[in-house]
């Protein structure tokens, strides 16, 4: 009789048990219609930008330029605070990023000291363009380098 009052037990148990659901779907990061960003584009970047040029460490403006975008590549300009203005010498477009180089012109930064080759790469982040570069300058002794932060505001 024992054996018969467990096996009922059992039976019961496993009638009146249910199966825990699967947990829902997350769709907490979903969204119904949303549009991809536009991708980057010259287009997208054309127009006059403002920019203060920083330590990589610091908020310190060290000098500010004007940079003229353009949807051509071969009319990128820089207008230094002196009235200096200097084409750049490439500007590719490759994927999020827009890479320029530019140089030799006279150092915003250095006095007396022209910088032969400046490469800097650019993302647009909460509407402004930002960038990291660095530049070579012209020296009798070893090249001399130093890295640079680039926020522009469009006008």
């Amino acid at each position: 009789m024992r054996i018969t009052v467990l096996l009922g037990i059992a039976l019961v148990t496993a009638a009146c048990s249910t199966k825990e659901a699967p947990p829902a779907a997350d769709t907490s990061a979903m969204t119904v219609g949303a549009a991809e960003p536009a991708p980057l584009s010259l287009e997208s970047v054309a127009g006059t930008w403002n920019f203060n040029v920083m330590p990589m460490d610091k908020d310190t403006v060290l000098t500010t330029h004007v940079l003229t975008a353009s949807a051509d590549p071969a009319a990128w300009s820089v207008l230094q605070p002196s009235g200096e203005t200097f084409k750049l010498r490439e500007v590719t477009l490759a994927g999020d990023s827009i890479t320029t180089v530019a140089g030799p012109f006279k150092s915003g930064v250095r006095a007396n000291m022209t910088v032969s080759d400046l490469r800097t790469t650019y993302h647009v982040q909460d509407g402004k363009l930002m960038g990291i570069g660095t530049a070579h300058y012209q020296t009798t002794g070893p090249d001399s380098v130093r890295q640079f932060r680039f926020e522009g505001t469009k006008q």
